[in-house]
């Protein structure tokens, strides 16, 4: 009876077992490279780091009004020119690969 159990612990932790096929892999890969991607502002420009591909962006208010939207052919290196009001905050919701990732961004 022990060598049973044994043998099915042995069989239900096993990672050799349930891998995750290479397609799935991919997609892995892909979403953790989205992980430390990050939103930046400075000297009066949105920095787009740590994204790549084609996607868009919408920014708001705090209160949830749209300011501006936009589509983005490429987010590697990307920047975009704004006028945020110093002390405000705001909501960064960018969309890549129907993945949508939101940050909160306070101008200084």
């Amino acid at each position: 009876m022990i060598k049973k159990l044994l043998v099915f612990f042995i069989l239900l932790y096993s990672d050799a077992l349930f891998s995750i096929p290479s397609i799935e892999s991919d997609y892995h890969r892909i979403e953790m490279s989205q992980e430390k991607a990050v939103v930046v502002f400075r000297d009066g420009n949105l920095y787009f780091r740590g994204f790549t591909g084609q996607g868009s962006f919408q920014i708001y208010s705090i209160i949830g009004n749209k300011i501006s939207e936009m589509n983005v052919q490429n987010f590697s290196q990307f920047q975009f020119n704004t006028s945020f009001k110093t002390g405000n905050m705001y909501i960064i919701r960018v969309v890549i690969k129907g993945k949508a990732r939101t940050f909160k961004i306070i101008a200084s």
